[in-house]
């Protein structure tokens, strides 16, 4: 039943709908059903998922560390990952001991030392 409610609020929203207008048609629905104990639960889950999305919408670079990959390299990295010109996220995480990922929406392009490492094990202990 919450399910059904949070898609409701997030189909509506990015189908371009006002905001105002789903959340009170979506209460009026939730009060006539005697659902309101769930409203809070659905406004929670819907922000959460709307949040995702909008994480999805922006590039997200991981460098193993600060100035290790030429700007080129991820700029032909993002255009592969179909983002091409738009600006994007760094985050750093030294456990990938060199190289880098990036991810776009559903898209994950991992180029790290780590991956690279874990698959040559891998193949190893085969």
């Amino acid at each position: 039943m919450k399910n059904a409610y949070v898609t409701a609020i997030t189909q509506s929203i990015l189908a371009g709908q006002s905001v105002e207008e789903v959340l009170v048609r979506v209460r009026a629905r939730m009060t006539a059903h005697g659902h309101m104990r769930l409203y809070s639960q659905v406004l929670k889950a819907a922000a959460r998922v709307l949040g995702a999305k909008e994480k999805r919408a922006v590039p997200q670079v991981t460098l193993a560390k600060v100035g290790g990959v030429d700007e080129s390299v991820l700029a032909a990295a993002i255009a592969r990952l179909g983002a091409e010109g738009k600006s994007y996220e760094v985050t750093v995480d030294e456990t990938l001991i060199g190289g880098f990922t990036a991810r776009f929406k559903d898209t994950l392009l991992d180029a790290s030392y780590k991956r690279s490492l874990v698959d040559l094990y891998r193949k190893i202990t085969k």
